[in-house]
């Protein structure tokens, strides 16, 4: 008992410290060039059901930012030319600057998005009790609640956190499933991945992701639980140790997961294929995409004529892969129009605290030293992020190490177990130091550059002052000091 209250009082002091870290920085930040969409239209998809603003983005993490907002004096002139046309910045700023009070609005929608950071911070804590137990978990919310990159996003009205936080929040969730098999799990899993997708696009990478593991734990030695019978009415438990098996059921859990996402997608939009329920001002043109080449157009195209999922929703989808072939970026001192492969090496390498690195290495090292039977966890770990990050290098859209926040959290976790490893190494007593050294750097470095955690560079990149030189947009400066 008194260990349980002893953890609880831990978990609570280390998510009050995120939590007043995130506020407190928050309010000394103006706008950054992306919520100056994302909350209005998030109003818009809200407050009047309408999704033709800026489809490139789906619309669960903007509504979600923008609920407090239905609660307030909100002003809205939807008569006015950059409404009814849906010029997303024009009407986003005159949303922020000229309706309404900009600080007031930001202020609100910012604290859901610190409120679901510090929920992101508990369900790392949790899952990894779970997998690896208290000492790594304690020791992955540690990093969490202190890592300049959630604490960067953790408090913006924006996308990233909000995908970050269903993504793993998904992969999770399919853990528990493959464990053991209930239709709440089921529920569970599906729900996140349907939130996930209905968050940014770039979580369609949970399409393989889940495949990949389904295969893995098809595949290994560990039975599949089933506990579905009690809900069918027939008390029945049952466990299903062939690898035939296994795969046939994780196939009929993947379509049922699959399912319940799509339904979710729906619901985000109202189970309303067209972007506005008002007839007559659909402004979202298929011919302004252009061609894209190759069999997704054609398909994502079919899918739209067949109503398989909301017109915004896949004409958004479409237009963010077009965007992703040719847009401007830059590294290291040089302008690209293609982008190039080690943007997200180079922004890993330079915008991550170097003692999570070293924890990072001591985890690969424990993983290839794991034994067979033990490996499953670690396939949980190490696939998601890996999938994810080649998934970013393919895509081209070289403006942010943010893209890469989907994986942190699992980065946090391996180094959570690594740290922990380290603690209690049995007769290794001068690891205990070292793990203390590397906690007191990598706190230190989240102190130091309060409040300004989008400008974070580690050591290798010679810190904030030289980011210029190798980063710049939303790695350094995305118009928060304005």
């Amino acid at each position: 008992m008194r260990s349980s209250r002893l953890q609880t009082f831990l978990v609570v002091a280390a998510l009050s410290i995120f939590i007043g870290l995130a506020v407190s920085s928050l309010r000394l930040d103006s706008a950054t060039f992306d919520e100056g969409k994302h909350l209005p239209v998030g109003y818009a998809f809200l407050k009047f059901g309408d999704y033709r603003f800026d489809p490139d983005n789906p619309a669960l993490a903007r509504m979600l930012a923008a609920t407090p907002l239905l609660f307030m004096d909100v002003r809205v002139d939807r008569d006015h030319e950059t409404y009814r046309q849906a010029q997303v910045w024009r009407f986003g700023h005159r949303f922020l600057y000229e309706w309404n009070d900009a600080d007031r609005l930001l202020l609100r929608g910012r604290l859901v998005i610190v409120a679901l950071g510090a929920i992101l911070a508990l369900l790392v804590y949790l899952w990894t009790r779970t997998l690896v137990g208290v000492p790594a978990a304690a020791a992955a919310l540690f990093l969490c609640v202190l890592n300049p990159e959630v604490l960067a996003h953790g408090r913006l009205a924006t996308t990233d956190l909000c995908v970050t936080f269903f993504f793993f929040a998904t992969v999770a969730a399919f853990e528990r499933l493959t464990a053991k098999v209930t239709w709440q799990r089921m529920l569970l899993t599906g729900a996140c991945l349907g939130c996930a997708l209905a968050s940014k696009f770039s979580a369609v990478t949970l399409l393989p992701v889940l495949g990949v593991l389904a295969l893995v734990v098809a595949l290994g030695p560990a039975p599949l639980e089933m506990s579905l019978g009690k809900l069918a009415g027939t008390g029945a438990s049952n466990s299903i140790a062939t690898r035939r098996g296994r795969v046939v059921a994780l196939t009929a859990l993947l379509a049922g997961i699959g399912i319940i996402a799509w339904i979710v997608i729906w619901a985000v939009y109202r189970f309303r294929y067209a972007p506005s329920a008002e007839p007559g001002t659909d402004t979202l043109a298929w011919d302004a995409l252009g061609a894209h080449g190759g069999i997704l157009d054609p398909l994502v195209r079919a899918a739209s004529d067949a109503h398989l999922l909301p017109k915004s929703y896949l004409y958004g989808f479409l237009d963010m892969m077009r965007r992703g072939q040719g847009h401007p970026s830059f590294l290291m001192g040089k302008v690209s129009q293609e982008g190039s492969w080690s943007y997200f090496v180079v922004t890993f390498l330079l915008k991550t605290p170097i003692p999570l690195m070293l924890l990072l290495i001591g985890g690969a090292v424990a993983t290839l030293r794991s034994r067979p039977r033990a490996l499953r966890v670690d396939f949980f770990l190490w696939l998601p992020p890996i999938i994810y990050g080649a998934a970013a290098m393919g895509h081209g859209l070289n403006i942010g190490h943010r893209h890469l926040l989907p994986t942190v959290p699992f980065l946090l976790v391996i180094a959570g177990r690594a740290a922990a490893g380290l603690w209690e190494r049995p007769g290794r007593h001068a690891w205990k130091p070292v793990v203390l050294l590397l906690a007191a750097w990598y706190a230190l470095s989240t102190v130091r550059i309060h409040p300004s955690y989008l400008a974070y560079f580690n050591g290798i990149a010679g810190g904030p002052a030289n980011g210029p030189r190798y980063l710049v947009d939303s790695n350094l400066d995305w118009g928060q000091d304005l």
